[in-house]
């Protein structure tokens, strides 16, 4: 199978970058700048973030990066490594560490509306550092982490944003550019009734000209009832919103095909309800 971690790469790097580069690596607090979602979500006032840096001298595109359920396991990290090389800064995003949250089944975790909270604190971080050139901000959003990408390709705002700093009106003339979305569940977002609202019109931002969405996902998916027929209604969908949209059907790929170590197949309730339970 083509390593998609390469196409990744080559979808990213049409924001014009080329070379080689040794970066520096930290580990960083991302004060988070709107509400929590639910009440049983812990009140973080930060989450944690690695940021990885080019050593060059000009201004560098950012790719911020979303984990899936499973949390930060090395995934995006394959992505930040690629991407650094080529001089990118990186931000991958940890949602859960600051929670005390082990992963996405636990029944405190962070609601796709609480992590697109986390998502645009991201980009307001960003917007602190000189070296970001933040005309050309991305993200990668895997699994669950895909459809925060799809909420900011919306732009869809989290609640009660404040700053003391006053970048909070910058923040809102300021947008994400590029969205790779990796198997985020077509069938989750059309038919779960928990997510319909991130489909109202009325969540979203005026329509947009500068934004390019990539939506991969394979055919033997256990989150999809069928690829082939729901995912083009998810692409049809953001197109509308003024999205140069592109979907990417993998023949054969599973749920997480791009893991170092794909994990046993796992059934969403929404996605094959005539399959049983592991």
């Amino acid at each position: 199978m083509t390593d998609i971690r390469i196409f990744a790469f080559n979808c990213l790097v049409c924001f014009g970058l080329t070379g080689t580069y040794a970066a520096t690596d930290s580990l960083i607090d991302i004060p988070l700048i709107g509400q929590r979602c639910n009440d049983r979500v812990a009140d973080a006032k930060t989450v944690r973030g690695r940021l990885r840096t080019p050593d060059k001298g000009e201004m560098s595109p950012a790719v911020v990066i979303f984990h899936s359920n499973a949390g930060v396991i090395g995934v995006g990290d394959n992505y930040a490594k690629r991407l650094v090389d080529s001089g990118f800064i990186t931000l991958e995003v940890d949602s859960y560490t600051s929670r005390s949250i082990q992963s996405g089944n636990d029944r405190n975790a962070p609601t796709a509306c609480d992590r697109l909270n986390d998502a645009w604190s991201a980009l307001h971080f960003l917007s602190s550092n000189p070296k970001v050139d933040l005309q050309r901000v991305g993200s990668v959003g895997l699994s669950s982490g895909g459809l925060v990408s799809l909420m900011l390709a919306k732009g869809i705002f989290p609640r009660g944003m404040s700053s003391p700093d006053g970048r909070i009106q910058a923040l809102k003339t300021m947008r994400y550019k590029k969205f790779f979305v990796l198997y985020p569940s077509c069938a989750n977002i059309l038919y779960d009734e928990r997510m319909s609202w991130m489909r109202n019109p009325n969540m979203a931002r005026s329509k947009r000209t500068d934004g390019d969405l990539t939506l991969v996902v394979g055919t033997n998916d256990d989150y999809e009832i069928d690829a082939k027929a729901d995912c083009p209604k998810v692409i049809d969908e953001w197109t509308q919103y003024g999205l140069r949209s592109t979907l990417i059907i993998l023949e054969g790929a599973t749920h997480a095909f791009d893991w170092p170590s794909p994990p046993p197949p796992s059934f969403s309730r929404f996605a094959k309800p005539e399959r049983e339970q592991p």
